[in-house]
């Protein structure tokens, strides 16, 4: 049998991707993520907008430029 163990702090975890300024983005603004576009980085941008937004209860559309990928918070 496993033992039990008490008064054991819970490490804070990161909430959000910290690559990114989702958590200073007010609805309106947008920033611009360099790199090269390729599908799998797209669906790596969607993947993280909409985990950020459903976590904090925020809102974020995203679009493909010549120079990367354009993120805004939209609510």
């Amino acid at each position: 049998m496993k033992q039990i163990d008490k008064n054991i702090p819970v490490p804070e975890f990161r909430k959000g991707n910290t690559k990114f300024p989702f958590d200073k983005m007010e609805v309106g603004d947008s920033f611009l993520y360099h790199i090269e576009t390729t599908q799998r980085r797209i669906n790596n941008c969607n993947t993280l907008t909409c985990n950020y937004g459903k976590l904090h209860n925020k809102k974020f559309n995203y679009a493909k430029t010549d120079e990367g990928i354009r993120v805004w918070r939209t609510a």
